[in-house]
């Protein structure tokens, strides 16, 4: 039998959600908790944004980042007004249509946090000044101020190592910037140096090696190192999205793609709400895939993120009781090196030892 979960009741700590836009104000409810990151996107097309209270509001509304634009962040007249304790509110007035035209349909990914105090600055040069973590989902959220320095220690929260990093500057038109532990081609093993590299979520690129993102060096339980590359370390604001894996819950790591339709299996220990996979060998979209779009397996459609595209409904992929099948001979499964990350709805085993289905 399979090991036990950490996280019996995954949609605690994660949430997909579908809603249709109003046009207005309007409440939008569902969540199961108050977020702490939330992420939307137009399946039809237009910009994804990301939110939360970490990073602020200005005036009525809270700060959007486009996951899919190197733009600064912006308050837009319409956007969310308020986070709630099941969802988010929308204002009245000029509606942003990357998020709230009328009769518009609309994906969101949610994640909580919830501890905004104590978080443990051993050894930091940089305190976020502001932050939201959960050490039991392995999940943080940071606002920070960069000193722009070689070899800065920024705080985390997570207690443990993290596996994947997200870091966008809010101030200036810069690239996001990704960590992500199987960045070198390996899950960290030995010799591994997933710290040399980068990606970034906003457009296609593969890996980058420089040393001006995390200075080559590796995150530890209680910082992460930054470069003085201005994507992640300027005298400017910042947000970082930092994860790490959690038994049955999340997991982050490698696969190789074999460029067939009977693709490639990736055991996760949980059945998958979310998984998200690009190539870091070449040019490839940042896909993302949930199981709350359409359908029964294989009908799973791709949403990309890291662009504007209108969802893709091809067979792509099968969600398992314990991981995902790719069915497609193509992105995310050529014959690369690929990096993921999957977040559950229901582990593969809970801690009762009662075994979960396949989708």
């Amino acid at each position: 039998m399979a090991a036990y979960t950490t996280v019996d009741d995954a949609g605690a700590y994660f949430n997909g959600l579908i809603y249709t836009g109003s046009g207005g104000a309007q409440s939008i409810t569902g969540v199961g908790f108050q977020l702490d990151f939330g992420f939307i996107r137009k399946p039809s097309g237009e910009y994804s944004y990301l939110y939360g209270p970490v990073t602020g509001q200005s005036g009525a509304d809270f700060y959007f980042v486009a996951a899919n634009s190197s733009n600064a962040a912006s308050a837009n007249n319409g956007a969310v007004a308020s986070i709630d304790s099941d969802g988010w509110t929308f204002q009245s007035g000029l509606a942003l249509g990357n998020v709230n035209t009328s009769s518009a349909e609309y994906m969101s990914w949610n994640w909580k946090a919830g501890t905004t105090t104590g978080i443990d600055t051993t050894s930091s040069t940089i305190t976020p000044s502001a932050y939201s973590f959960n050490q039991a989902a392995g999940f943080s959220v940071l606002k920070y101020t960069g000193d722009g320095l070689a070899d800065a220690k920024l705080a985390h929260g997570l207690g443990a190592v993290p596996e994947m990093i997200w870091i966008k500057n809010l101030d200036s038109v810069l690239d996001w910037y990704v960590y992500h532990k199987g960045m070198d081609g390996t899950a960290l093993g030995p010799g591994g140096s997933p710290e040399d590299y980068y990606i970034t979520l906003n457009g296609t690129a593969a890996r980058v090696d420089s040393n001006g993102a995390w200075y080559d060096t590796a995150p530890t339980s209680v910082n992460i190192t930054l470069g003085n590359n201005t994507n992640v370390n300027d005298t400017e604001d910042y947000v970082a999205y930092c994860f790490t894996g959690k038994q049955g819950y999340s997991k982050f790591g490698v696969y190789e793609g074999n460029g067939n339709a009977n693709g490639t299996f990736v055991y996760a220990g949980f059945r998958p709400a979310y998984i998200f996979a690009t190539s870091i060998d070449s040019t490839s979209d940042r896909d993302v895939f949930d199981n709350k779009r359409v359908g029964i397996n294989v009908d799973n459609d791709l949403i990309v993120i890291g662009n504007t595209d209108a969802t893709n409904t091809s067979a792509h992929v099968d969600i398992l009781s314990n991981g995902f099948k790719w069915r497609i001979s193509t992105d995310p499964n050529v014959a690369e090196t690929y990096i993921y990350a999957a977040f559950a709805e229901s582990p593969f085993v809970n801690s009762n030892g009662v075994p979960t289905n396949a989708r």
